[in-house]
């Protein structure tokens, strides 16, 4: 048996501002009813072929501002997103005026760069 599709669903620890950060990052849309959001705290976005949920299940969220650079045990989860044209897209970025690291080839010969959602995920 093959896997169809995978979402990954990202703990957060204020739903609307995550819904807002991705609608601003990368034009993500709510696919699910708004009824599920405002009910149960839980959404499914969607831009072009990328989907995430998101929920706030009430678990443990490490947000940015609890992050310490120095403490080297491991990173939040990492999600790479793979837009028509990653050099525009920073520059969209960077014009909204989000916090994100220069764009950059790295040793595995990927262009990219980083932004941090509000709760840390990469």
């Amino acid at each position: 048996m093959r896997i169809k599709r995978l979402t990954p669903m990202l703990n957060v620890s204020d739903i609307e501002r995550s819904l807002d950060f991705y609608r601003k990052l990368a034009g993500f849309e709510l696919v699910s009813p708004r009824a599920a959001v405002d009910q149960w705290r839980w959404a499914r976005i969607k831009s072009g072929d990328g989907e995430l949920m998101l929920s706030k299940s009430g678990g443990p969220v490490t947000r940015v501002d609890q992050i310490d650079p120095a403490r080297e045990e491991g990173w939040p989860a990492i999600y790479y997103f793979y837009p028509e044209n990653v050099v525009d897209l920073h520059a969209e970025v960077k014009r909204k005026e989000f916090q994100v690291s220069d764009l950059r080839v790295t040793f595995y010969g990927m262009k990219e760069f980083e932004v941090r959602d509000p709760d840390g995920h990469i």
